[in-house]
């Protein structure tokens, strides 16, 4: 009897040890599938707090995005997930042409770069860069990241279109010498009327240096230290008589004029008006 009792305890505990054993094993499972959840709601708050649109396309469908992504677009998310990457561009063959051009670059690997229009939902046409990737060689997922640039390309529009009117205007002066130079001197505008006054071509004085071109160099460091000072304060130096140089050498008398104007993206030229 006794080595019956003993047999059944031996029993008794071993099958506690396999019940423990497969207790532990279900905890650390449901410990693991619970700090797997919380990591995905940590990445989840995360991405979603982003100031830049992050989507996951696989198979030419939106698999996942986040909320900036969908916001940008002009959808509810879960509305957008699931619907064809095909109702962001305009037409057909502004979709093909990205089939085309960037698919095989996304399938090799690469990682791709680019600007390109996207119509919201609402109809309207906005910019956008995007960078994205495959997320794994062996898997069709890519993620792309996308920035609305709109508000930048519209403002160099209206500065081209803005730098376009000046041009045509200062061009057709031909009894005002028009310069334009950046913060170290380089001419970066030499309009027709200045070639009559100081003798170098638009072509030869475009990418010189002002105090290469019509300084004298006595002149040189005054003319250094009035730069700095009209860059820095945004308004130029009052206007007054100056002897410069012609490109001969000779000695040339203009009343100068000069102002700092400042484009649509931030960019200081010197404009300096010599008659």
């Amino acid at each position: 009897n006794s080595l019956a009792l003993g047999g059944l305890a031996g029993l008794a505990i071993l099958v506690a040890l396999i019940a423990a054993r497969k207790l532990y094993r279900t905890s650390q499972h449901q410990l693991a599938d619970q700090i797997n959840r919380q990591r995905v709601r940590e990445q989840d708050v995360i991405l979603n707090s982003s100031v830049i649109g992050i989507v996951v396309v696989k198979d030419r469908k939106f698999a996942w995005c986040n909320q900036h992504f969908a916001e940008q677009m002009g959808y509810e998310r879960d509305k957008l997930v699931g619907q064809p990457t095909r109702i962001l561009y305009s037409d057909e063959e502004d979709h093909a042409a990205f089939v085309r051009d960037v698919l095989p670059r996304l399938a090799a690997g690469e990682l791709c770069n680019f600007e390109r229009q996207f119509r919201r939902k609402d109809g309207s046409i906005g910019w956008f860069q995007l960078s994205g990737q495959k997320m794994q060689p062996e898997r069709s997922e890519a993620i792309w990241s996308v920035a609305d640039i709109t508000d930048r390309k519209q403002a160099e529009l209206l500065l081209r279109e803005s730098e376009a009117r000046f041009r045509a205007i200062f061009e057709s002066v031909d009894a005002i010498s028009i310069q334009g130079y950046s913060r170290d001197g380089t001419v970066t505008y030499w309009n027709p009327a200045s070639e009559k006054i100081y003798g170098y071509s638009p072509a030869e004085a475009m990418g010189g240096n002002l105090l290469d071109l019509i300084i004298p160099s006595a002149m040189h460091a005054g003319v250094n230290e009035a730069m700095a000072w009209m860059f820095e304060h945004k308004q130029g130096v009052p206007a007054g008589r100056l002897q410069l140089r012609r490109k001969n050498g000779n000695p040339v008398h203009v009343y100068s004029s000069h102002a700092v104007v400042e484009d649509a993206l931030g960019n200081l030229t010197l404009f300096c008006l010599d008659i």
